[in-house]
Parts: structure tokens; sequence; C-alpha cells
């Protein structure tokens, strides 16, 4: 190889190494901190915004330009308080006061990630990436990961374009 390489990133199977405990506790924590500041957001909409409770779901997907969905697998559900304040919070979430990983969680990444080379040279003129990435596809599906890293947050900045451009083309009634 004459290429001059000044990064090299070599990861190899997570799922099956001594790191997988460790992937996955750190996957659950992050994924169980994503649940709830997406509830926060449902209830934060509803107590700053005055949206209703029943809308806020919907107006902050809308806003996003995003599907909330719990990163535990769960749903998001409305809960009545002792109060008779209703909030958000997720059929997913263990018990507060002593959360646990369960038992026969795996990391979705652990699923499908099967390891990674990465190299990354720069020169005078070029700045040079080349990398492998290597899959295991669910038996039972036929489609890849999803890797839709750049959609969301459309409405929060103006809107879709296609989606306003569409608008435009419609007839009027």
């Amino acid at each position: 190889n004459d290429r001059p390489i000044h990064v090299q990133l070599d990861v190899g199977d997570l799922a099956h190494s001594n790191l997988r405990g460790w992937a996955n506790m750190q996957n659950y924590k992050r994924s169980w901190q994503t649940s709830i500041a997406n509830a926060r957001l449902l209830n934060m909409l509803t107590q700053q915004f005055r949206v209703s409770p029943v809308a806020a779901k919907k107006a902050a997907e809308s806003l996003l330009d995003v599907n909330l969905v719990c990163s535990l697998d769960g749903e998001y559900q409305l809960r009545e308080t002792g109060a008779g304040r209703q909030i958000w919070y997720s059929t997913a979430w263990p018990n507060f006061s002593s959360p646990t990983l369960p038992q026969d969680y795996t990391a979705p990444l652990l699923k499908w990630f099967r390891g990674v080379k990465l190299q990354i040279a720069k020169t005078d003129s070029q700045f040079l990436v080349h990398g492998f990435l290597d899959i295991e596809r669910d038996k039972e599906s036929s489609s890849l990961p999803s890797f839709n890293l750049f959609k969301g947050f459309g409405n929060l900045f103006g809107g879709d374009k296609k989606k306003d451009d569409d608008k435009e083309k419609e007839p009027s009634k």
C-alpha cells in the first residue's frame, strides 16, 4: 500500500467479543436517556406551549419532521397522575427506583454490525477516506439497517421544500 495513512480504525465483531456486555449497557443507558428525553419534549410542549396532551406527539413529530419512536421498543402513551394531570411515558420503562439492564437485552447495533475498517489520509490537495462496513442481515428481513442520518428537523428550519412545492402544485378548490 503506497497511500500515506494518518488514521486507521479496525473494529471487529462486538457481538462476539468481551465488550458485548459493556456495549449493551452503554446502548441501554443511552436509549433510556433518549426515551426519557422524548417524553420530556412531549410534556414540555404541553406545559410551556399549552399544546393539549393528546396533540403533543403529533405536534412534536410535525415540528421535527420525524416519527417519535421509543428507543427501548416501547410505545409513548398518556398516563393520568394522581392529581389528574396527563403526562407522557413509555410502556418500556423499567422500574424508576432501580432501572436495570433486562436479561435478554441486545443493543440493536450488535444485531447487525460485524466490523468496520477505515483509513483516512490527508495530502496537500486531498482528503482521502477508504473503508469497509461489515454487516449481517436479519434472516427474517431482506432490508438493510436504516442510515437516514440527514432526515429530520426539516420543519424546524423552514419546512420541507419538496412538500411545499407539492402543495403549490395542488389545484385550488
